[in-house]
């Protein structure tokens, strides 16, 4: 028996991009990697292969799903591991597609050029249709023969996408802060309180809100007991609001 096999490749129907939010990144900074297919076709029975999710090099994490649109969402199994996908629409190339996209946050444990290898979906595309053959008297009484004589084609079609390289630094150890919390990227914090004129002994809320990249989950806020300017002026309870 001979068994002929071929490389997969990405036709005008189907694509498939992996894009990373950042291509240089210190070592436990958190990158979402974006997986977007580009879909030509009317589809069935579609799986995905991303085998960077079983590296060793990386944990992953989930971000979170904004589905405020009320676009269709998807249940996508990635070996032991899954992702949420969502549909939508997007243009490549010039063309118009439907498209369905998923992430993954990587956040990578050692330094140096680390290859995100090539991902694949395949999928079971409409090719064309088929007429039925009557070859029976009871096929004329038959249901179908009123309604459509017509019969679905579907070729299985296996994409494949690009593949990336990701830069991961070590953190420098020059002007490190005491308290380092760890968090890697560029992050801005802004503050307020009120209300700002009490007597001794009134409680005042400060807010802190921290904005940054697109994953924040992992954030923890040192303690302000841990400030000397904080604990040498205020009674900071120990749960935050």
């Amino acid at each position: 028996v001979s068994i002929a096999v071929r490389e997969p490749s990405e036709t005008e129907d189907f694509k498939l991009r992996l894009r990373l939010s950042k291509e240089k990144c210190y070592m436990g900074e958190p990158i979402i990697l974006t997986v977007t297919w580009y879909i030509g076709k009317d589809v069935q029975d579609f799986n995905f292969n991303l085998p960077v999710v079983s590296d060793n090099r990386f944990n992953f994490a989930d971000p979170a799903i904004d589905n405020q649109d009320g676009k269709q969402l998807y249940r996508i199994k990635l070996g032991d591991k899954e992702a949420i996908g969502k549909s939508g629409s997007g243009i490549l190339d010039g063309k118009s597609y439907t498209t369905m996209t998923f992430k993954k946050v990587l956040i990578p444990k050692e330094s140096g050029n680390i290859r995100i290898e090539q991902a694949t979906v395949s999928c079971r595309a409409l090719e064309g249709y088929s007429r039925r053959r009557n070859d029976s008297l009871s096929d004329l009484f038959d249901d179908d023969f009123f309604t459509s004589s017509r019969r679905a084609i579907y070729k299985t079609v296996i994409v494949p996408s690009n593949s990336l390289t990701l830069k991961v630094r070590n953190l420098p150890e020059d002007g490190k802060p005491k308290a380092f919390s760890g968090h890697r990227g560029k992050y801005k914090l802004e503050t307020s309180t009120s209300p700002l004129s009490v007597n001794v002994g009134d409680p005042i809320t400060l807010t802190m809100t921290v904005t940054g990249p697109e994953y924040l989950e992992h954030i923890e806020l040192s303690s302000l007991n841990a400030q000397d300017n904080f604990k040498n002026s205020f009674k900071v309870p120990d749960e935050r609001a």
